[in-house]
């Protein structure tokens, strides 16, 4: 488990949220928690949702793009195009710089390493000089890459969301952040084919074989045993990294994939806190799922300003993180 000292703060998030809501059957609102999930129309590509999400993270604090010293998208999804730079792309599209030193990258890190990459940010905008303002974007669209938006026994839900993070004195502080890696189940969910293993071919494509799903259902398997505990890891973690208290939280926000394992969480942490459980009205979110929570929680008028911010991320992968956030 990771130690994490931050000095970071939220200057502001955007989200896009698809506009075609699809109803599951009862019988998987039952299994799972999910009633919904939300999905883009084909107007969308993954880089014009993740474009638009940048925009109003921009927008809402009337900054310009040409502000922004580094931008990172991750993933766990399908781009435009195969092995496509991304988050060049993005940044040009927004009207970044073009020119000077400008830090752009694309990460992959499963479907719940969003937190980690923050912490990552955080170690660039305080030992590097030239990075001011760091935005990172994530964008999924699962309708011709999954196998009906089902991954395992959860289902997948499109959206898109950017946050702005710097260092300075405004903005919303992140107060502590930590991480907890399983390493030994990581062949958990993947693309079956595209890979050296199993190349593209006609014969693959046609039987649509070319989704993300569960590669290694025993790596499934074992993590599961792990989610509780480890959630609870992170959890003392991420307070005492904020020098905190779980009575000092005033909400908590929970990023599971399945509705007996957030009960499961929730049942031990739980001191009278309001939630954020967004699983049964958007179905699994993936990374998009950290950007609609901390959206939910800075923009939302119930919450006032000095809350404090909980949030625990538990992925369809061998992570599970934590973050504390002060409005």
């Amino acid at each position: 488990m990771n130690n994490m000292l931050v000095d970071l703060r939220i200057e502001s998030v955007g989200l896009v949220k698809p506009s075609i809501e699809y109803e599951l059957d009862k019988s998987v609102f039952e299994k799972t928690g999910i009633e919904k999930v939300n999905i883009f129309d084909d107007e969308y590509t993954t880089s014009k949702a993740a474009i638009c999400s940048a925009k109003d993270a921009l927008k809402r604090i009337d900054m310009a793009a040409s502000d922004l010293d580094q931008l990172i998208f991750q993933s766990e999804g399908m781009s435009d195009y195969l092995y496509m730079d991304s988050s060049k792309t993005i940044m040009l599209e927004i009207g970044g710089r073009e020119c000077g030193n400008i830090y752009t990258y694309d990460f992959f890190r499963g479907n719940n390493g969003i937190i980690g990459t923050i912490y990552l940010i955080n170690n660039q905008l305080t030992g590097n000089p030239e990075i001011n303002y760091s935005m990172l974007c994530s964008s999924l669209l699962w309708t011709y890459h999954s196998k009906n938006r089902q991954l395992g026994d959860t289902y997948l839900g499109d959206g898109a969301g950017a946050v702005i993070l710097s260092c300075r004195s405004g903005g919303s502080r992140v107060l502590g952040l930590s991480t907890l890696s399983f390493s030994q189940y990581n062949k958990i969910t993947a693309f079956k084919i595209g890979g050296t293993v199993n190349d593209i071919n006609v014969a693959g494509v046609k039987a649509g074989d070319f989704i993300y799903d569960i590669l290694d259902y025993d790596h499934l398997a074992s993590m599961r045993e792990q989610i509780v505990t480890g959630s609870l890891k992170v959890i003392s973690q991420a307070l005492s990294e904020s020098n905190l208290k779980m009575k000092d939280i005033d909400v908590i926000g929970i990023l599971g994939f399945k509705k007996n394992y957030n009960a499961k969480i929730l049942n031990e942490i739980l001191e009278g806190q309001t939630v954020i459980d967004l699983l049964s009205k958007n179905g699994y979110l993936g990374s998009v799922g950290f950007f609609a929570v901390i959206n939910e929680f800075l923009y939302n008028e119930k919450f006032s300003k000095g809350d404090i911010l909980l949030l625990i991320m538990i992925g369809m992968d061998y992570r599970i993180e934590a973050m504390v956030v002060r409005k």
